[in-house]
């Protein structure tokens, strides 16, 4: 089975999707194959796709270096894809759950 295919089972078996918002979040640098088919898989959960990119000085907190592509063209290159509604810059680690819990409830 494909993963377009294991997509359209997941999104035909889970009638709750509809009218849901699914958030993927990452880095996204130097775009691939394995990025397209998990904004697919996350975009299959839900009516709409919501991605936050994360921004380059979250990236060299985490990681001690800056991605090669910038924030602004990640996020172009996100905005470009036909399966995501909104596109956004991570503005506080995941971790700092009370930060994370705000800025993902302005999102709605």
């Amino acid at each position: 089975m494909t993963l377009n295919s294991q997509i359209h089972s997941l999104n035909s078996d889970n009638k709750s999707s509809h009218n849901t918002r699914c958030l993927a979040l990452g880095v996204f640098d130097l775009f691939h194959i394995g990025h397209l088919n998990y904004l697919k898989f996350a975009k299959a959960q839900g009516s709409e796709l919501f991605v936050a990119v994360a921004s380059d000085d979250l990236c060299f907190e985490n990681k001690n270096t800056f991605p090669i592509i910038n924030q602004h063209e990640r996020m172009a290159i996100i905005s470009a894809l036909a399966i995501v509604d909104h596109v956004a810059l991570v503005p506080s680690p995941i971790v700092k759950t009370q930060s994370t819990c705000k800025w993902i409830q302005a999102w709605e």
